[in-house]
């Protein structure tokens, strides 16, 4: 009989291209036939890496059924994971994280799944990695974390879970940017209040040396947001005023509880 596992010039076997053209009768016959499903192409590719490119729901759950490799990586570093939050495929994604892909995986680039589930927007698939343990430090292309990332593409909805989960919102990128800095050039008011209420420092500088208030006052239409950090720049000072004020006081009380009873002392000896 025919070879199930032939492969082509790009090391494709009929079980690949029948994930390319979703045709599930054939897959599932090639697979009752004991057709390899992790026989890898030239690329790196397993069927199930293909079938989730192609969204193919019915043949990824079909493969995964049949103990599929979760794990197996592209030679790009992606796994199954990677191409379920590239490709939006919430489904697929829900399901292998549900059988401990690991969510903290990094492709050739450093890129994780959740990487590429915040650069997408989708919500729903970030909240599962981080509810299963997603490192929301780790820097896409060694520069930028989730959070700088949800700001730089406008998703307000995801930067704020993204702090609600308590990402770093003072840390700096390659270009010293943090997560304010970002916000504020891409005129994301709700973004920024959001950051500065949990504990941004306006006066981080970036490469440029400028806070997010220099970065506002530079921008047009940035009214808003300028007024904003202005007042609350403001009162951080005072703040800080009266910080230095209370311990320069509390200095003042010591010395005249402590040292200048014992002067006294030794002096009347």
């Amino acid at each position: 009989g025919a070879d199930v596992d032939a492969q082509d010039n790009w090391k494709e076997t009929p079980l690949h291209l029948a994930m390319y053209s979703n045709r599930n009768d054939v897959s599932g016959f090639l697979i009752e036939h004991s057709a390899d499903i992790n026989c890898k192409s030239k690329d790196g590719e397993t069927p199930l890496h293909r079938s989730i490119e192609h969204k193919n729901t019915e043949a990824t759950k079909i493969l995964i059924t049949r103990h599929a490799c979760i794990h197996s990586k592209d030679n790009f570093g992606d796994t199954p994971l990677h191409l379920a939050c590239l490709n939006n495929n919430s489904k697929v994604a829900r399901l292998l994280i549900d059988l401990k892909a690991n969510v903290n995986e990094q492709n050739n680039d450093g890129t994780t799944p959740l990487h590429l589930a915040v650069l997408n927007g989708k919500y729903k698939i970030v909240v599962k990695l981080a509810e299963n343990g997603a490192d929301l430090s780790l820097k896409y292309r060694e520069s930028n974390p989730p959070l700088h990332i949800a700001c730089l593409k406008h998703y307000p909805g995801v930067a704020l879970l993204l702090i609600d989960l308590k990402a770093d919102v003072n840390e700096q990128n390659n270009d010293g940017a943090t997560p304010l800095h970002l916000a504020v050039l891409e005129n994301e008011i709700e973004i920024v209040e959001k950051l500065v209420e949990n504990g941004a420092d306006l006066s981080l500088l970036n490469k440029d040396h400028k806070t997010a208030l220099d970065l506002a006052a530079d921008q047009k239409n940035r009214k808003e947001i300028s007024e904003y950090l202005a007042q609350k720049n403001e009162r951080e000072r005072r703040r800080s005023r009266s910080s230095r004020r209370r311990i320069r006081r509390r200095r003042m009380r010591n010395y005249s509880i402590n040292y200048i009873p014992l002067r006294m002392e030794h002096h009347n000896w």
